[in-house]
């Protein structure tokens, strides 16, 4: 591939933006429920009990969780630390989008796409958090670059290299370890591959050998797998996942997403989507001799086409018929093509070159104005977890003989930021329901503490609970935080 001197001036710039743009503030908000829970379930002695404790009674694959324990043993445990893998991929996803699209299309696609994954907020968002989905990004985009690579060379009767076959091994891998979308992912590429070279024997096989080793390195987690993936403890698991409604609706909310909850730039992506679509259609006759994806004549659209509403529709139907999985940010593995989408219905409809780059230069703009306009670096957003245990922490030293009482899914995720804080206390027990008030009201007996905290994060307690409390003790104070709060109750 060769690239021209002013076209990697113009890459190294949108990479020195998307890097700004994920680093600074990387610390700025608190962890949330989830990111706590992903520290939590690699925050053992050793990596063996990672899997048995925190991976295996969670629902997702090992990968996030294995690369986040040797984070946190050899680089640390604080926020940006815990986010920098997401930061790290998302820059590199920035990248790897561009050598995808110009392996599909040019340079000028790749370019656009790689502007638009810099300065959106949804790349931008999951390179700023400790969970899996930037990662998955990054690794999607690896796997399919390569294995667009490989169908490229077949399909032109050329052999592929050692390299290219393991390079697609290993990011398939990587992306099946990573989550079940992933996995999903890459089985829909070995589908599409058969699909591709059904008629050719010798492609057919050199395609399904890679599979082979990707299926190999997968058979240790399958029965793991099998267990997560029960109907009873994905019920149990994912049971907030709410069923979806009105299918457009439900795919018109999935591109407001990954468009910047802007309904104007979905409207534009929309129509530019249609009018590639019916573009592609009628010239889909001019595709043979060209460079192309699979088995010609197959244009490069159909395969992003595929990539963008396959897995969506296959979610949706799935969460119709069964147990509901379809959220947005575990359709990240679509997201790329996307982008890849709108980039070409710029280059096809604009011919010249500058209209394109002044198209893409108002996009650029608009978003980083959405960033500022929105606060997204200013204003809070994300659960304040920090925010409330640091003001008890703060203020617990003019309080002697108090006692903690939580509500959160786990009690370590207050201590996260009782340990950071140098605060020796923990929470004492979790309460928040009714059933809760004759085990409280023992302890209260029985401890006769002066004062009581009592600290939320992601769960509100009832307010049978709170009127409780109320009357047994006398409420000092009350602070309320995002998706947390304190209370100080005085024992009577």
């Amino acid at each position: 591939m060769a690239v021209s001197y002013r076209i990697s001036i113009i890459l190294v710039f949108i990479l020195i933006l998307a890097s700004a743009l994920r680093i600074h503030g990387l610390g700025h908000q608190s962890l949330w429920n989830d990111e706590l829970a992903s520290w939590d379930k690699s925050n053992y002695s050793n990596l063996g009990t990672v899997i048995k404790k925190g991976v295996i009674p969670d629902m997702h694959p090992p990968g996030y969780h294995v690369v986040t324990y040797f984070v946190e043993k050899y680089i640390g445990t604080e926020e940006s630390a815990l986010r920098l893998p997401s930061a790290i991929s998302g820059i590199l996803s920035v990248l790897v989008i561009f050598l995808l699209g110009e392996r599909l299309y040019s340079c000028r696609e790749g370019l656009i796409a790689s502007a638009m994954t810099a300065v959106l907020w949804c790349p931008i968002y999951y390179s700023q958090e400790g969970r899996a989905y930037s990662m998955l990004l990054l690794f999607t985009l690896l796997a399919t670059y390569f294995w667009v690579t490989m169908l490229m060379r077949l399909n032109e009767d050329r052999k592929i290299s050692l390299n290219l076959k393991l390079g697609y091994v290993l990011s398939a891998i990587a992306a099946s370890y990573l989550h079940y979308f992933g996995l999903f992912l890459i089985a829909l590429q070995a589908l599409w591959s058969v699909l591709f070279f059904i008629k050719s024997r010798s492609a057919l096989i050199t395609l399904l050998s890679a599979y082979f080793f990707i299926l190999m390195a997968y058979v240790p987690w399958l029965p793991i797998m099998a267990q997560h993936l029960s109907h009873g403890n994905v019920s149990d698991k994912i049971g907030w996942i709410k069923p979806p409604g009105n299918i457009i609706v439900s795919f018109r909310d999935y591109l407001l997403f990954i468009f910047n909850d802007s309904l104007k730039i979905v409207i534009l992506a929309v129509g530019m989507y249609v009018f590639l679509f019916f573009h592609t259609l009628y010239n889909s006759k001019k595709f043979k001799g060209q460079k192309n994806v699979g088995v010609k004549p197959f244009p490069a659209e159909w395969l992003l086409f595929s990539w963008l509403f396959i897995p969506f529709l296959i979610a949706y139907f799935k969460s119709i018929i069964s147990f509901p999985v379809l959220v947005n940010y575990v359709l990240i593995i679509s997201l790329p093509a996307a982008y890849l989408l709108f980039s070409r219905a710029i280059t096809q409809l604009l011919n010249r070159p500058m209209y394109q780059a002044i198209i893409t230069v108002m996009l650029v703009m608009y978003s980083l104005h959405w960033l500022v306009s929105d606060g997204y670096y200013s204003t809070p957003r994300k659960e304040q977890w920090r925010e409330a245990v640091y003001f008890m922490a703060d203020n617990d030293k003019y309080y002697k003989n108090s006692l903690i009482i939580g509500y959160a899914w786990v009690p370590r995720y207050f201590d996260y930021y009782l340990k950071k804080k140098g605060s020796v206390k923990s929470v004492h027990i979790m309460a928040g329901e009714e059933k809760d008030i004759p085990i409280i009201t023992g302890i209260i007996n029985t401890e006769n503490p002066g004062y009581v905290w009592y600290i939320y994060g992601q769960r509100s307690p009832d307010k049978k609970f709170i009127n409780f409390m109320k009357k047994r003790l006398s409420l000092i104070e009350e602070k309320k935080f995002i998706d947390t709060g304190v209370f100080l109750f005085k024992n009577k």
